[in-house]
């Protein structure tokens, strides 16, 4: 095959890996990789590989106006002019921000009506990020064990009749079916216009294709043809997988077949599944092409769902890994120019942790106006029925793909796609993967993600997200859509008399993190549409802010800067609700953002919840910038004049240990020294203390006469640390005050 990648290594022992480049497989005895199927490469590239002759491509001519799509979970070709499927999402509550670009989900005011404009994308990103994510850690997708080739043969080979069709003539009608109490006929002949068919398998075991491949029997019937389990007598009997054709007398099936050998004789791609050869077999029934691959001996996602889905679902975390592992594939072929058409859960081959891509009879070029165009309802985008194909209309089949697999959810129902659920509690409870499922699978192609990279990326930042709100566990990750915070907006409790304050919306748009600049030129840049939003937000318009900002996050669903911005907007509007929930997020997934733990922790304290603001603010990591002031902070929420009472003796205790161990300067360490003790003296004259000497605080008693000392002293200090002459006066006054009286 051209275009592989080679190693400078000349070969691998049995057992160790496979040394070519993104492989990650293992090289079995007969010295062939068990994952990518081929063996140790050479010192030097061989040179380029063509397929044996053949017949003539033929074009495949579009299939007729009106031809019905292919019943549930049936693969069919679609043709220019066809019926069309019920869009995913059509009735969804959508923003479109001006000037064109990608919609938004905004459930509690509404749809906003969309305007003109063109696509709208993120940077293009050239890196694989798959790999790095599935490496290690309990959340890892779990591995599916190699199966015996010879235990996944079937064992009454046959097309179910509910699919079973005669093609010929463009338009697809049952045949072979049940009559009378009668089972259908597997071969016979088309009482419509006499076309003989047969849906058995034509090999039979022991059958010898082309001289070389003993066939063992048959593994499937896929959209195309039968696809068997043969050994290679010419390569140390080793496995491989012949695809043939679904009907030979079908010109469109040949001619997909035919175009599919052409393109696979020139991948190469670790998630693609490897072609060996490309053979034609003759004998008494006529002859037939078959395409030789690499066995795959694991289990599709479908089959991996039925045997482990809960209540239909996989865990999220599961299938969002399935999807970015997968998508490095998608974004080859469609660097090649081609559309892989038909992604489905039977069509990705999980062996280990290694994912395939095994069925390529749909594959087509983008610029082939002339291609049968396939695809399987519930999966494939609504355009697919005009046979208009794109890389986007590929994505679209991963996000029903990922919906099917985390939400449990058919793909089909009454014949049509299945809506997604607005109101399924995975998806009330991700907001996230809400947006980004709406996104992957809006009926506009324009308003899809950009490319296969960029929608793995935004697929990366929605599971780091699912897996730090499942596990209360930090996920952060690097951005290439985003700068890191330009410092702290709001680095305090910004305390306002008895509870905090608010930042100010100038502030805040100064600080957020800005665009990265990745020299993309792309219509309507979405970075025009942040930096109106930061402009609004700078002026005061908290609504047009809102809005902007929220357009962003739906763009970017995995990215934390549109969080942050939405959560800090809500904040300066007085929706402590909302504030709350986007801080969490984003505190959650990287408590390094410190202006997200202070901004939590002021709407918690304004909501009575002085705990969890403490909490939030000492989660602020020792890596952040803002480490030392969301301690101090801590101490301070702790003494806060607050709704729910006074702190009590734990909370004092705590807020004075976490004193002493800053590092602040000696007129602020006097200061909250003066405040904790101040806090403790109330507490135990008031006689609500619970403790007595040998339970220090600040290394003093807690007894109030040696609190007070402690108190006097420690006013005094400060007020010789004071350089304003009135609050001299006071702190002395003070001082004065807490001295414990004397009785005579």
């Amino acid at each position: 095959m051209t275009g592989a990648a080679h190693p400078d290594t000349t070969g691998t022992a049995v057992g160790g890996p496979c040394a070519w480049d993104g492989c990650d497989g293992t090289i079995e005895a007969d010295g062939f990789c068990d994952t990518c199927g081929r063996s140790a490469p050479p010192a030097a590239p061989p040179a380029p590989r063509t397929a044996p002759e053949g017949p003539p491509t033929a074009a495949a001519a579009p299939v007729h106006n009106g031809a019905p799509t292919a019943p549930a979970g049936s693969t069919a070709p679609a043709g220019r002019g066809g019926p069309t499927a019920r869009p995913v999402g059509e009735d969804t509550p959508t923003v479109l921000p001006a000037g064109g670009g990608t919609p938004t989900v905004r459930p509690p005011t509404g749809p906003v009506a969309p305007t003109t404009g063109g696509r709208w994308s993120g940077p293009i990103s050239t890196s694989l990020t798959s790999t790095p994510l599935l490496r290690g850690g309990t959340d890892d997708i779990p591995p599916v064990p190699r199966i015996d080739p010879s235990s996944a043969l079937l064992r009454d080979p046959q097309v179910p009749e509910r699919d079973r069709y005669c093609r010929h003539g463009g338009t697809p009608h049952p045949v072979g079916r049940s009559r009378e109490g009668r089972p259908g006929l597997v071969r016979g002949y088309c009482p419509q216009d006499g076309t003989p068919y047969s849906f058995a398998p034509p090999l039979a075991q022991g059958a010898l294709v082309a001289g070389q491949y003993e066939v063992r029997g048959a593994l499937a019937h896929g959209g195309l043809g039968w696809i068997y389990l043969a050994v290679d007598r010419n390569v140390d009997d080793r496995w491989v997988v012949l695809k043939g054709v679904l009907d030979a007398n079908d010109p469109a099936a040949l001619a997909a077949a035919r175009g599919e050998r052409q393109f696979l004789a020139q991948l190469s791609h670790p998630n693609i599944v490897a072609i060996h050869n490309f053979v034609r077999h003759v004998d008494d029934t006529g002859a037939a092409d078959y395409i030789v691959m690499a066995y795959i001996g694991g289990s599709t996602l479908a089959q991996v769902r039925d045997a482990r889905a809960v209540d239909g679902a996989l865990p999220v975390a599961h299938a969002l890994a399935y999807m970015i592992k997968v998508l490095p594939a998608l974004g080859y072929l469609h660097a090649e120019g081609h559309v892989y058409s038909d992604f489905k859960p039977d069509n990705v081959m999980q062996c280990e942790r290694h994912l395939t891509l095994i069925d390529m009879g749909a594959v087509a070029r983008v610029d082939d106006t002339d291609a049968v165009v396939y695809g399987t309802v519930g999966y494939h985008a609504p355009e697919v029925v005009r046979a208009e194909l794109s890389p986007a209309s590929d994505l679209y089949t991963v996000g029903r793909t990922l919906a099917v697999l985390a939400l449990g959810i058919e793909p089909v129902r009454g014949g049509v796609a299945t809506e997604l659920p607005d109101d399924h509690p995975l998806l009330e409870r991700h907001e996230s993967l809400h947006r980004l499922l709406l996104r992957a699978t809006h009926p506009d192609p324009l308003l899809r993600f950009g490319s296969a990279d960029e929608m793995a990326e935004q697929l990366a930042g929605v599971r780091r997200e699912v897996l730090a709100v499942d596990e209360q566990r930090p996920r952060p990750g690097p951005s290439t859509v985003f700068s890191a915070p330009r410092g702290t907006f709001a680095p305090s409790l910004l305390i306002d008399g008895p509870e905090p304050g608010r930042p100010g919306p100038a502030q805040v748009a100064d600080r957020l993190p800005e665009p990265l600049d990745t020299g993309a030129a792309v219509t309507d840049d979405w970075r025009d549409r942040w930096s109106a939003a930061l402009d609004a937000l700078t002026t005061g318009d908290l609504d047009g802010a809102r809005s902007g900002v929220d357009t962003i996050y739906s763009t970017f669903p995995g990215e934390l800067a549109p969080k942050l911005a939405l959560a800090a907007v809500a904040e300066c509007a007085g929706d402590d609700d909302a504030a709350q929930r986007y801080y969490g997020l984003v505190a959650t997934v990287d408590p390094s953002w410190a202006d997200a733990a202070f901004g939590l922790a002021r709407a918690r304290l304004r909501a009575g919840r002085r705990a969890e603001a403490v909490a939030a603010l000492l989660a602020v990591p020792a890596s952040s910038s803002g480490h030392v002031a969301a301690r101090r902070a801590a101490v301070e929420a702790t003494l806060l004049c607050h709704p729910t009472g006074a702190a009590d003796d734990d909370e004092l205790r705590a807020a004075a240990a976490l004193l002493e161990q800053l590092d602040l300067d000696a007129l602020t360490t006097a200061r909250m020294r003066a405040a904790v003790l101040e806090a403790a003296v109330e507490r135990v004259g008031a006689g609500r203390g619970s403790g007595g000497p040998g339970q220090p605080v600040l290394g003093c008693p807690w007894e109030e006469r040696a609190l007070r000392l402690e108190l006097e002293r420690g006013l005094r200090a400060l007020a010789r640390l004071t350089p304003d002459r009135s609050e001299k006066i006071t702190l002395v006054d003070r001082a004065n005050a807490a001295h414990p009286r004397t009785w005579r």
